[in-house]
């Protein structure tokens, strides 16, 4: 049965505390949470786990080709991935992380964690939530691969309620934020080349982009 935790329960501390430490053991053991980002809800899966994976790509319903973006809790993360980020890089994640943009920049080769592929990316997106409880669960656990949860018409649930009852069924965890503040998608900014390049103009739109990087392409 799938387990509800509300953002009016994680108000009081001592259950907020007590729940991250919870979620970190359950995700750990293969279980699939569900949580709200700032556009839309996503599935969240610990990628040290080819159960958790295998599960989370049925769920997610994509073919073992296809790469899944991970969240993470700051920059320093990124960089255990990537290696060390670039000036730029770090200037667009100081200016907006925590926040709805998707950094894209070259994966470490070698590294023992499944993106959901039968093989290793060569890049990887990589977001911090805005979501208080998320980053700090993602300072215990590490990167958790997503995807978005579908409506049942197929665009990104807005709330707990838009999510198919079928899907809700598969999920082990939905933590309840209430609606998502934003329609639109998240930004995503490419590092993998110079300049850096906007790959999808979203939430924060490239006037914003461009006034903390003039030389981006896109």
């Amino acid at each position: 049965m799938t387990r509800f935790i509300t953002a009016e329960k994680l108000k009081d501390k001592t259950y907020f505390e007590k729940t991250k430490f919870a979620l970190l053991t359950e995700i750990q053991s293969g279980k699939i949470v569900c949580a709200g980002l700032e556009n839309g809800y996503v599935y969240l899966a610990y990628p040290y786990s080819q159960a958790a994976v295998d599960k989370f790509r049925e769920i997610a319903m994509r073919d073992e080709d296809t790469f899944f973006p991970v969240l993470i809790p700051d920059l320093s993360v990124m960089e255990s991935l990537t290696g060390a980020a670039s000036p730029e890089l770090k200037l667009l994640a100081s200016t907006f992380w925590p926040g709805p943009m998707n950094v894209v920049a070259p994966i470490i080769p070698g590294l023992n964690i499944n993106f959901g592929a039968n093989k290793p990316p060569a890049s990887i997106y990589c977001r911090v939530p805005s979501n208080k409880f998320l980053r700090e669960l993602l300072g215990l656990i590490g990167p958790l691969i997503y995807a978005t949860a579908p409506q049942i018409s197929g665009q990104p649930a807005r709330q707990v309620a838009d999510i198919a009852p079928k899907i809700k069924k598969q999920i082990d965890i939905i933590i309840d934020s209430g609606r998502c503040r934003y329609t639109r998608p998240a930004t995503t900014v490419s590092f993998v080349t110079q300049p850096p390049k906007i790959l999808r103009q979203g939430i924060i739109d490239e006037i914003k982009l461009r006034s903390v990087l003039q030389h981006l392409s896109d």
